[in-house]
């Protein structure tokens, strides 16, 4: 659903105290070219694009994807909803290559920064499959776009109490504050490397990559990272 009030307040909040330095674009990102439409509209303002936060994302109903076919028994086999993935893995996918073909056009002198929003939670079956999917994308994306000077990380913060959370009613769901969050941000643009960040309550850790389990898959994985 879309909040657009919400948006435009948020506009008016940040233009307070220095005019035109944000507006507000309602954009369904799982939609290429409504992102198109978006990135052509920042640059027509500001000219040039330096840093991108692909931040959107939404989830499933409580154990929808394994009710898939089974609301009706008479029906045949049904194709499940994708929604998500469409939102919180394709239109990530879309804005990374927006970003990276505007900075090798546009900021040939100056270095960007893309940061993805992830996440350490796992509920329901889509959600954190797609946050996987996000986080392993955009590591794997760093590893290339830093020799071009381009940094990109991924912010997994706990859960957070916005709408998507409250639903729950569980008091838990207010785990990390939105301060952390930004804060976490603020540190993953300072970083040069393209990897995980986690935030919680207070607490912010950078995650490493994983021991290779033998010598074997560390020369391998190596030779495909200098490719």
């Amino acid at each position: 659903m879309w909040n657009l009030a919400a948006g435009e307040e948020l506009v008016a909040e940040l233009n307070r105290d220095s005019l035109d330095s944000a507006s507000f674009h309602k954009t369904d990102v799982s939609e290429f070219e409504q992102q198109v439409a978006l990135f052509r509209a920042a640059q027509t303002a500001w000219r040039r694009i330096d840093q991108v936060f692909a931040n959107a994302d939404i989830s499933e109903e409580p154990h929808a994807f394994l009710q898939v076919g089974f609301a009706d028994a008479s029906q045949d086999y049904v194709k499940p909803p994708t929604a998500v993935l469409d939102v919180n893995i394709n239109s990530a996918f879309y804005t990374a290559s927006l970003t990276l073909q505007h900075f090798k056009k546009y900021n040939k002198d100056q270095d960007g920064k893309i940061v993805v929003t992830g996440s350490m939670t796992n509920p329901f079956v889509q959600y954190p499959g797609s946050k996987h999917a996000v986080a392993g994308l955009f590591r794997s994306l760093g590893c290339d776009t830093l020799k071009e000077g381009i940094t990109v990380n991924a912010v997994c913060p706990n859960v957070i109490y916005t709408p998507m959370a409250e639903v729950t009613g569980n008091p838990l769901f207010n785990a990390t504050p939105m301060a952390t969050v930004l804060q976490t941000f603020d540190r993953a643009l300072d970083l040069n490397v393209g990897t995980c960040i986690e935030c919680s309550g207070e607490d912010v850790e950078i995650r490493e990559q994983t021991p290779f389990l033998n010598e074997a898959a560390r020369v391998c994985i190596g030779i495909m990272d200098s490719r």
